[in-house]
């Protein structure tokens, strides 16, 4: 299954998921184009993420220090440290991801990206409608939380997700409705 972020330019290709390995970890191809990158600052509460770096330089940031790393390298990220990372070339970078345990890695980036595509992220993918977040925050906290803003706050926009399903908004981006043909079919 392949997945792309238009705006973010990355492109993921699971390898190993977590049903396949019994929730012990999910494994990605991660392809991200030139001027690339994750879309903001944020930690794995339960997880560690381990980056191998196939082409090109990945630019990762890692509780404030800052490193590139080239083809042969490998950083392993521990859960609740803050990391954020971006193509750090001129050419594609490909990098495989592992998430270990898997927890929900997949689904999360087949909804955040599912929403990006469909129009509902500003210009540098982030999902910014609090009842969508809210949505969101509420299903994948185990698995990603952004650095910003403060928990408080973010805990706040959480406590809204009941009230945004009962309006209809979900982790997934619904399909758009087919468009009516301007036909009436009338009995005659």
């Amino acid at each position: 299954m392949s997945i792309e972020n238009p705006i973010t330019k990355e492109r993921i290709d699971f390898r190993v998921t977590g049903a396949q390995t019994a929730g012990r970890y999910t494994e990605a191809d991660l392809y991200v184009g030139p001027g690339g990158y994750a879309a903001a600052e944020h930690i794995h509460p339960l997880q560690e993420e381990r980056f191998e770096i196939r082409k090109g330089v990945l630019r990762l940031r890692v509780a404030g220090m800052e490193r590139e790393l080239v083809p042969g390298d490998v950083a392993l990220v521990q859960p609740g440290t803050p990391h954020v990372w971006s193509n750090g070339g001129d050419d594609d970078l490909h990098m495989i991801l592992r998430f270990t345990p898997a927890l929900n890695s997949e689904e999360f980036f087949q909804s955040y990206f599912g929403l990006v595509a469909a129009g509902k992220s500003n210009a540098k993918g982030m999902i910014t409608n609090p009842l969508q977040l809210a949505v969101l925050m509420e299903e994948f906290s185990d698995f990603i939380v952004p650095t910003k803003p403060p928990r408080w706050l973010q805990r706040a926009v959480a406590a809204l997700a009941p009230i945004a399903k009962r309006l209809g908004y979900r982790v997934h981006p619904e399909p758009e409705a087919p468009k009516e043909s301007g036909r009436a079919d009338q009995a005659s």
